[in-house]
């Protein structure tokens, strides 16, 4: 609101000259008593409105009231009368590297491909499973990313069961978000 007054006042008075300007060329009609009485009712009527939008900033801007003070909350901690004992773990001893090893259950490639046999995986899909991670590797060689790629991968992860498609996509997936890959396709990459 500050800055309406600034501009306004200003253009009043350029106004009000402008006008007086005009005024006083027109002779005919008015004496120049007439003319600089015309202009002064002008320029007053103008500097009462500058005012006028003034008073009504400052009652914007000033609180109606005065703001009502903040309450001081304290807070009261209860007395300490006594401290919980403070019980220690047990050390732990390091075992050799050997004997966690032989803890340890043994995995076997077949317990890694277990879930796949369950969802109903067989040699063929195993099959499709490699080439879809043949063309992801085609594609990194390439660094890019593109149609051709995500149309024959759509068709080949028709093929696979959940799980393995879930593992070429995370691979995709991360890829993409390494920057590996640049991805050109119109719509999704897979």
């Amino acid at each position: 609101m500050q800055a309406s007054v600034k501009v306004l006042l200003p253009a009043a008075l350029v106004l009000g000259l402008a006008l007086g300007f005009a005024w006083g060329h027109d002779r005919e009609s008015a004496s120049d008593g007439e003319v600089l009485d015309r202009i002064e009712r002008a320029q007053d009527d103008l500097r009462r409105a500058v005012e006028r939008l003034a008073s009504r900033e400052e009652a914007v801007t000033s609180p109606a009231c005065p703001p009502a003070p903040r309450p001081i909350v304290q807070a009261v901690a209860p007395p300490v009368t006594q401290t919980p004992p403070v019980t220690q773990a047990p050390p732990v001893q390091a075992q050799p590297v050997e004997a966690q090893v032989a803890l340890s259950p043994r995995v076997s490639e077949e317990d890694v491909f277990e879930h796949d046999s369950a969802e109903g995986a067989n040699g063929e899909t195993l099959a499709v499973r490699d080439e879809c991670l043949r063309l992801i590797d085609t594609a990194v060689r390439a660094r890019e990313w593109g149609d051709a790629e995500a149309a024959r991968l759509r068709i080949l992860l028709e093929q696979l069961t959940t799980p393995q498609r879930g593992e070429v996509l995370e691979r995709l997936t991360a890829l993409f978000n390494a920057g590996t890959l640049r991805v050109t396709t119109r719509g999704a990459p897979y």
